[in-house]
């Protein structure tokens, strides 16, 4: 199937070209790379010139008369040219000489949809969250139904605590996108932020559909079931966070956290010890470990834990050492 010619205006199956040429390339059927390179090159978006040169996927055939030959072309427009050495300069960290090429290129002239959203990155990397959305918002304004525009704004606006902007953004994006999961992910985190946890959770599980084995994205659900009331829910978040990455202490904090609601203070212990082994420095485990105990009729287990996570700063530990402790 000619992917190109059958979906010249989707970017999923533009990309998608680009990974069957590597996969091709691993097969050793040079005609077939050039074919799926030739088709992905003619159009747009198109993989970086240097991108595509430095991949290992292509050893096989690097040395073929037809490589070569291939490359006798020139696939990248002056501006193509451009933007891939400005995106170079971005990836190494030299923001300054980037924002330089940028600034003298859009200096005195209409400048194109891009530019502004490379700088815009550029900006949000650098936590200038203003300067990124008004880059973002230019941009957008030439290409109305660009998606990724349109989420970039989004997240731009979550920084500044415009929750209800960015999550008009982001349905819109959703809309366009025909569903894209990334933008679900971060309209859960714009819900959540608005305190409407119900939607958070909604919107976390139906990106978990696609990446179900997403440990940021099982912590959201987690975080976002126990400020739900969703105890159930949370603790069986937890266990699998637990069971994917067990020496994480936060997870057991969390889970603790959980079972003191219910007062469930002997299991919750059980978390807490685990998580003071995992990070002994952790002054809330100890504040809590000590409520536990108090809990339990150890004034004296519960009286030292607190003095401990006074040492290590916890403030709130002083409170419950001076009405428990003698």
């Amino acid at each position: 199937i000619d992917v190109a010619q059958a979906f010249p205006k989707l970017y999923p199956y533009l990309v998608a070209l680009f990974w069957l040429a590597k996969a091709y390339a691993m097969q050793t059927d040079t005609d077939k790379v050039l074919e799926m390179l030739e088709q992905h090159l003619s159009s747009a978006p198109k993989t970086h010139e240097a991108t595509i040169l430095l991949d290992t996927s292509f050893n096989s055939i690097i040395k073929t008369e037809q490589w070569e030959n291939f490359w006798l072309n020139d696939w990248y427009t002056s501006y193509e040219r451009f933007l891939a050495e400005v995106e170079y300069y971005k990836q190494n960290g030299d923001t300054d000489i980037a924002f330089e090429l940028l600034n003298d290129r859009m200096q005195g002239r209409r400048s194109r949809h891009q530019l502004y959203a490379l700088r815009g990155e550029m900006y949000l990397t650098m936590n200038s969250y203003k300067a990124a959305e008004a880059d973002f918002k230019q941009a957008a304004k030439s290409r109305k139904r660009d998606h990724e525009y349109i989420y970039l704004r989004a997240k731009s606006l979550m920084q500044l605590k415009k929750y209800k902007k960015s999550l008009q953004l982001l349905t819109k994006a959703i809309e366009l996108s025909g569903g894209e999961p990334r933008y679900y992910q971060l309209r859960a985190m714009a819900f959540a932020n608005s305190q409407e946890y119900a939607k958070a959770i909604d919107d976390v599980k139906h990106y978990l559909t696609f990446y179900p084995n997403n440990i940021e994205a099982n912590k959201m659900l987690a975080d976002y079931s126990i400020a739900a009331g969703k105890s159930i829910d949370a603790l069986l978040q937890l266990g699998k966070l637990i069971k994917a990455n067990p020496a994480n202490y936060e997870y057991y904090l969390l889970r603790a956290k959980i079972y003191m609601e219910t007062k469930k203070w002997d299991v919750a212990i059980i978390d807490l010890n685990k998580c003071i082994q995992l990070n002994p420095n952790n002054a809330e485990a100890y504040l809590n470990r000590g409520v536990c105990n108090v809990n339990m009729g150890k004034s004296k287990e519960a009286c030292s834990d607190w003095q401990i996570a006074i040492k290590k700063g916890n403030f709130k530990a002083q409170e419950y050492s001076y009405k428990h402790c003698k």
